[in-house]
């Protein structure tokens, strides 16, 4: 993070707005709890709706705080994995989010808003790209628990019945809807079987 950037007649310091922009990204975070993506997303799906809210936010003058709102609404909307379903509570983060940002927006140099906006997108990306990686680590490392149960350990006869030839558990790759489509009757099986055994835990958390 660049600690100061000029501007004539006044010095602005990203430094002096570190907890304010940390604020921010931290609530655009909270929201994007809420939004459901594939097991590996590309930087457009991580991000979801809160890349055009960024992208927006750089005129304010074409664009009020209410319009961001109905854009960004909408597009979570049309995310097939969520369904289009927006729950209450995601969508008061969201309306949150949006106020605390471009209240502070107002607060920038004109000169200043593109860069600060495109830093605010490259620490929410880098965040949640980090606790996607987690999430999928751990699916995985459940996966792989969860066949050693099925198998005993024995990695003889889960090569046998997947028809694979992996040396350690540990190349066991994360269990994906490929699986579900491509693999043979025991491959399919196991991947069914081990999501609904998440899904239950899930319920039960939930609970």
């Amino acid at each position: 993070m660049r600690k100061l950037i000029m501007v004539s007649p006044e010095d602005f310091s990203l430094e002096m707005k570190k907890e304010e922009i940390t604020n921010i990204v931290n609530m655009f975070c909270d929201y994007l709890n809420f939004y459901r993506v594939k097991s590996r997303p590309t930087k457009y799906e991580i991000m979801g709706p809160v890349s055009k809210i960024l992208e927006m936010a750089k005129n304010s003058k074409r664009y009020t705080s209410g319009s961001i709102k109905s854009k960004a609404l909408r597009k979570h909307e049309m995310n097939k994995i969520s369904e289009g379903y927006v729950s209450n509570e995601a969508f008061g983060k969201l309306e949150d989010a949006v106020d605390s940002l471009m209240s502070f927006r107002e607060e920038l140099p004109e000169m200043q808003i593109k860069n600060v906006m495109e830093l605010i997108d490259g620490e929410i990306y880098f965040k949640q790209r980090k606790k996607n990686v987690e999430k999928f680590e751990k699916t995985k490392s459940y996966f792989v628990e969860f066949l050693k149960i099925k198998y005993t350990s024995d990695i003889k006869e889960f090569n046998q019945k997947w028809d694979k030839n992996f040396n350690d558990w540990s190349e066991i790759p994360y269990p994906s809807k490929k699986y579900e489509s491509d693999g043979n009757e025991f491959i399919k099986s196991n991947v069914v079987n081990f999501w609904k055994e998440i899904k239950g835990m899930k319920g039960e958390k939930d609970e």
